[in-house]
């Protein structure tokens, strides 16, 4: 309890100059309840986050003041607990917020019930590290696994009712030289290879995917 009006404190309000509201639930349209629900700038310096949580009926609401406002792309999610192995991430893309933007997006936590399964090698090599393998499905949802440092496999847990997933290490080890594409899987694949070329200063990747239902390659002088 604060008493009198003590000096050092800002107690100046600050009102919101846009927001984004929405609902998160699962594929059968159950609200998800107490979860929370975020918002940051992609490809932004600024560090910029907000967070919220879901209420009894998964609606969510997240306000940004005037000096948060950005004509770049916004990346909006639903929280994970630790790891993807129940439940995926819901996602959304936002092209620019501008003043006055009221903006309606729900977001879909897909149960897991399927695997994407593969080998990660650097220089054609298994093992020696471990990566974070990405599963995105852009606009909608993102899983995520660690592949084992000795072997290099990994297991991506994933739903069915998405089929399109675009997979890859989704970070760097700390060392350049290390660079990647993303590539096309679908769920119950298997034997998915994702090589990576490491040569030092002069980063270059060859990635393809191989797999049990067919081949997807990439252009190894390709950098996306």
């Amino acid at each position: 309890t604060l008493i009198g009006n003590p000096s050092g404190f800002d107690f100046s309000f600050v009102s919101n100059a846009a927001k984004v509201v929405g609902y998160l639930k699962d594929e059968s349209g159950n609200p998800i309840t107490n979860r929370g629900v975020s918002i940051m700038k992609q490809n932004d310096n600024s560090n910029f986050f907000r967070s919220v949580v879901t209420d009894d009926s998964g609606f969510y609401e997240i306000g940004l003041t005037a000096s948060e406002l950005w004509d770049g792309t916004f990346h909006l999610q639903s929280y994970y607990y630790e790891n993807t192995d129940s439940d995926m991430v819901g996602e959304a893309r936002i092209h620019g917020i501008h003043s006055g933007d009221s903006i309606h997006r729900n977001l879909v936590a897909y149960h897991v019930n399927s695997t994407i399964q593969g080998q990660v090698l650097v220089n054609g090599i298994p093992g020696g590290e471990s990566f974070t393998i990405g599963g995105f499905v852009i606009d909608t949802a993102f899983t995520f696994t660690i592949s084992d440092s000795a072997t290099g496999n990994f297991i991506l847990p994933v739903t069915n009712k998405l089929y399109n997933y675009q997979v890859s290490p989704i970070n760097r080890p700390g060392t350049d030289g290390y660079f990647w594409s993303s590539v096309d899987a679908h769920p119950g694949q298997t034997g998915i290879i994702i090589n990576i070329t490491h040569i030092g200063s002069s980063p270059k990747f060859s990635i393809n995917l191989s797999a049990t239902n067919g081949t997807v390659t990439k252009n190894p002088n390709q950098v996306n």
